[in-house]
């Protein structure tokens, strides 16, 4: 399954170009995409029995849309903000003079479930702030359509 979504295809055909860097946000959209929406039903079975039943239905295009646009906000934008929060705070913590000493350190790590280390490197240009406006008039366009 793929997506139907033409503005959707243009915008992971962009996040996928070297340059942009963003190949990984593309993909996780995609694979989001291709899950699909799961419909559970109960029918009729023999006699007095009921079966439940799970089918997948493809996303709508407004649905992948919003797909979309909630990996965008959620990687460019909620992430950048928290990293921000966190250097204020760390910032904030370690200049406290009651708080500072020579051997202690400061270390900040994001990882998986596993625990393995996760490194992220986005390339944009847009400031984040302008991104979370342009996603924010993006998803109104989207409703309103």
């Amino acid at each position: 399954m793929t997506t139907q979504n033409e503005q959707v295809r243009e915008l992971l055909k962009t996040l996928r170009q070297r340059e942009v860097g963003l190949k990984w946000i593309a993909d996780e959209i995609t694979e989001t995409i291709n899950r699909g929406n799961p419909v559970h039903k109960t029918v009729d079975g023999d006699g007095k029995k009921r079966l439940k039943a799970t089918s997948i239905e493809p996303l709508t295009d407004s649905e992948e849309m919003n797909v979309a646009l909630n990996a965008l906000q959620t990687y460019l934008c909620d992430i950048h903000a928290f990293w921000e929060r966190t250097a204020s705070t760390a910032l904030e913590t370690i200049s406290q003079p009651r708080r500072r000493s020579p051997e202690r350190q400061f270390t900040v790590e994001v990882s998986d479930e596993e625990g393995a280390a996760i490194v992220l490197e986005v390339k944009h240009t847009l400031l984040p702030t302008r991104l979370s406006e342009l996603l924010a008039e993006a998803r109104a366009d989207e409703e309103n359509e």
